[in-house]
């Protein structure tokens, strides 16, 4: 059950990210992320899930919360993939 909630809450992270990612490039840097907000929502929640299963184990170090969860590693799972889905954009060149 620990582990669905934090499927959950690091679900709800990436979304959140993708989200604040988005607004970011449409703002500042007039960049469009593959099918709009919906999109950057999406790969933030992908990016964050696969940063939590996979670069948890190289900076467990920077847990400390009661959740447990390492949200660093969400963080930069889903930034890195929302920067390569940027990149890859046929609309932004």
């Amino acid at each position: 059950m620990d582990f669905l909630i934090s499927l959950l809450l690091v679900g709800i992270f990436g979304g959140l990210v993708g989200f604040i990612f988005w607004y970011y490039n449409i703002k500042f840097n007039n960049k469009e992320t593959l099918f709009g907000a919906w999109g950057g929502i999406g790969v933030g929640i992908l990016g964050a899930a696969i940063g939590f299963f996979y670069l948890s184990p190289f900076i467990n170090w920077l847990v400390i919360n009661p959740l447990n969860i390492n949200f660093v590693a969400a963080f930069f799972g889903a930034l890195i993939l929302l920067w390569v889905g940027i990149k890859v954009n046929p609309y932004n060149h």
